[in-house]
Order: structure tokens, then C-alpha cells, then sequence
């Protein structure tokens, strides 16, 4: 074989292998494995079902649900029958010291907006008492007779007014805590000087005149609340009796003429106290330990002989100012619906709290619940017609007069 053949045979093998190389490289490291599949046409989107259960059929149309009727108001009773009870609005303006007229019906008091005062009818007719004008009136205390009334001013001036003839009187201006006598003929009050030695419990008549002391008071006048009891016997309970222990007052009776009479043991402190209109019971209000230093009322006999007999816890929470006799047996009393513990120490804390009203029948021991006035109303006097058919009381708040017809 000559040499020109051996090249091209050599030429021939060589580019064989590199051929076969070229093949080798591209079947081991470019040729794909598997062909990729062709996706099928895409479904439209379906919730996926829920583990275990098929898939639910489409929802039927909703269809509206009729609302649930709103809740009857509660019914407002035009009488007290002892739920919510109708009120009728007497005073517009600001009023102080409501009080019943000599005719038992009507109610007569002080406008603080015009300085007049006003007798209202239990139909809303409005009569004035007199057509003098008595401004800035900060305290007044009418005589059992309705035609007579003292008038405290903030400066300390204190007037004697009488409705009937007009006759106007000016008391000293240290004389203070006014009360009348159960025949309108005198008044016994507290006579605070200066110094202590000059400091008494004293009676006068109605225009000041015939002054009477009847016993020092020293530096115990804040412990004296002048109470002119319907027999005539005691003129004022005086917080000033012997330690009784942790919680309990002595409360002694002061009669016009020095006379020992029986004392009362309170249990509690704060006591305050009114005398029912024929004198036989003392309405008490006094808070103790036992109660939360809550207020609370109790009744006890008041007659010289026995006084303090027969205690009995009425078991109302509230302040006996709060409360009224209509009768010798029947007490009236607005109630807070809530009272904090401690209150009875600082009652002048007690706030806005609502209140309800009471009845209590001393002859037959009920107490009963009357009436819930529809609007929150926080109770400042209470004063009840002589037949016990009307009741009428002022707002703490706006000083508003109002009135509920109790049968």
C-alpha cells in the first residue's frame, strides 16, 4: 500500500472517531430523558372538596327573614301601684321647701329663680302667696299653721314672714336651726354667739320677742338638732348623752323646762330624727358598722314616758330627711336604688344616685314599694297631702317640683 493511501485511510478513521465522539457527547450530556407531556386544556377553577364528603350542591336563593318585633316600653302605671309610675312636672324652675297648705292639698314653696313664692294645685293652677320678693333665700322652715315662715339668708340674715298679714320681722343674725311650735305660737332655735358662754338653745315667740334660754350649748351646738316635738314636752335632740362604745350614741331629749326624760340609745351614729304628727314615734335615721356604715331607718316610741321603747329596724337604706309622716302611722321615704359602703359618713358624697319610693304602715309593720319614677330622679323633700292622694317632691338636681298620684 503506498504512502498516499495510508493517509487517507488514516484521515478517513480519524474523522470516524471524532464523529463518534461528537455523538457520544451529545447522547450522554444534551439529549433529553423523557418528552415533556402536553398539558390539557385547563378546567375552570372548583372549590376543592372537603376531606370525606362530596362536594355541596349550589345554595339555594336566600330569602329574607322577617326582623323579631322590638320589646313592648314597659307600661307606665298612672298611679303608684309599686312599678314605674306617671309624675307630672308642677315647677319648671328651681323650687325650695315644699309644703303642704292649710287646705291639705296643695303645695306651696319658694321660686329661687323669681324670689316669690307660690302655691300649687294638684291640677297645676299656680297662685302667689304673697307679691313680696325674697331673693337669694337659702333656708326656709314654715310653721305648722302654713302662714308663717323664717327665712335664712348665706349671709347669716334671718326673716320672719307671716303670708297671712304680711307683717315682716329681721331676727338676729346669730340666731340659727329654726323650729315652730306645734301651735305656731313660738319658735325654739340655736342662739350661737361669739364666745361659747354665750351659746344656747333658747325658745322666743314668732317675732323674736320673749326670749327664752333654756340650755348652754358650749362648743356642742353641731351635736343639737332642734326638733319642736307635737306634745310640747321636747324641743330638741341633743347628741351629748354618755359613751355607750364603739359605734352607739346616747341621745338626750331637752325639755322648755330642764325636765329629765328618758334617752335614746342609738345603734349607730349620724343619727337624725323627726317626730310623727301626734308626737307617739321618732323616725331615725344612723349608720353602723353592722350595716356598712349604710343609712338606715329606724322607729322607736317618742312619748316622754316611753321613749325608746319598741326599737324597730325598718330595714330602708336612706337619711330620715328623706322621709315624711302623712299620718301618725303611714311614713313615706324616697330610697336610693344603690348606696356605696361608708356612705353614712359622708353623705354629702352620695352623689346623683336614683330613688324610689316607699311606704311604710306602722299600725300593720308593712313597708311596701310604690313607685319608680320613669326618669332617674334623685329625691330632695317629700310631702304628702293629707288624704294620701297626692305626693309631691322636689328634684335634688334641677330643684323641679313634681307629683304622683298615689291612688
Amino acid at each position: 500500500m503506498s504512502d498516499r493511501t495510508k493517509r487517507i485511510l488514516q484521515i478517513i478513521i480519524f474523522v470516524v472517531i471524532i464523529v463518534a465522539m461528537g455523538f457520544g457527547i451529545y447522547w450522554f450530556f444534551f439529549k433529553p430523558l423523557i418528552a415533556p407531556p402536553v398539558a390539557p386544556p385547563a378546567a375552570p377553577p372548583t372549590a376543592p372538596p372537603t376531606a370525606g364528603l362530596p362536594p355541596a350542591a349550589p345554595a339555594a336563593p336566600l330569602v329574607p327573614v322577617a326582623p323579631f318585633p322590638a320589646a313592648p316600653a314597659p307600661e307606665i302605671s298612672p298611679t303608684a301601684t309599686g312599678g314605674l309610675t306617671q309624675i307630672s312636672t308642677l315647677s319648671t324652675s328651681p323650687t325650695l321647701a315644699p309644703f303642704i297648705s292649710a287646705d291639705g292639698t296643695a303645695v306651696q314653696y319658694y321660686n329661687r329663680v323669681d324670689g316669690k313664692f307660690y302655691r300649687v294645685r294638684p291640677d297645676g293652677t299656680l297662685e302667689l302667696l304673697s307679691d313680696k320678693v325674697f331673693f337669694n333665700v337659702a333656708n326656709v322652715t314654715w310653721a305648722p299653721d302654713s302662714n308663717q315662715a323664717i327665712l335664712e339668708y348665706p349671709d347669716g340674715s334671718n326673716i320672719m314672714y307671716n303670708f297671712a298679714t304680711g307683717r315682716q320681722v329681721t331676727l338676729p343674725r346669730h340666731w340659727q336651726s329654726f323650729d315652730f311650735s306645734p301651735r305656731s305660737d313660738g319658735i325654739a332655735f340655736l342662739s350661737v354667739g361669739i364666745d361659747e358662754d354665750a351659746r344656747w338653745l333658747a325658745v322666743a315667740q314668732p317675732d323674736g320677742s320673749g326670749t327664752k334660754a333654756i340650755e348652754p350649748l358650749g362648743d356642742n351646738a353641731s351635736k343639737v338638732q332642734v326638733a319642736w316635738s307635737p306634745n310640747d314636752h321636747i324641743v330638741a335632740f341633743s347628741k351629748t348623752g354618755s359613751a355607750q362604745g364603739f359605734g352607739n350614741q346616747e341621745i338626750l331629749m331637752v325639755g322648755q323646762q330642764g325636765e329629765n326624760f328618758r334617752s335614746l340609745v342609738v345603734n349607730g351614729i349620724g343619727f337624725q330624727g323627726e317626730w310623727s304628727p301626734d308626737g307617739t314615734h321618732i323616725l331615725y335615721s344612723a349608720s353602723s358598722a353592722d350595716n356598712d356604715w349604710i343609712p338606715e331607718l329606724w322607729v322607736v316610741e317618742g312619748t316622754p314616758d316611753r321613749i325608746g321603747v319598741n326599737k324597730t329596724r325598718l330595714e330602708l337604706n336612706t337619711w330620715v330627711d328623706k322621709c315624711t309622716f302623712a299620718s301618725a302611722t303611714a311614713i313615706y321615704c324616697a330610697v336610693p336604688e344603690t348606696l356605696e359602703r361608708g356612705i353614712g359618713l359622708y353623705p354629702a358624697a352620695v352623689g346623683n344616685t336614683p330613688d324610689r319610693l316607699w311606704r311604710v304602715d306602722l299600725a300593720s309593720g308593712n313597708r311596701d314599694l310604690i313607685a319608680i319614677p320613669p326618669e332617674s330622679h334623685t329625691i330632695d323633700n317629700i310631702v304628702v297631702s293629707q288624704d294620701e292622694q297626692y305626693l309631691y317632691f322636689s328634684d335634688k338636681i334641677s330643684g323641679q317640683l313634681y307629683k304622683i298620684n298615689l291612688r
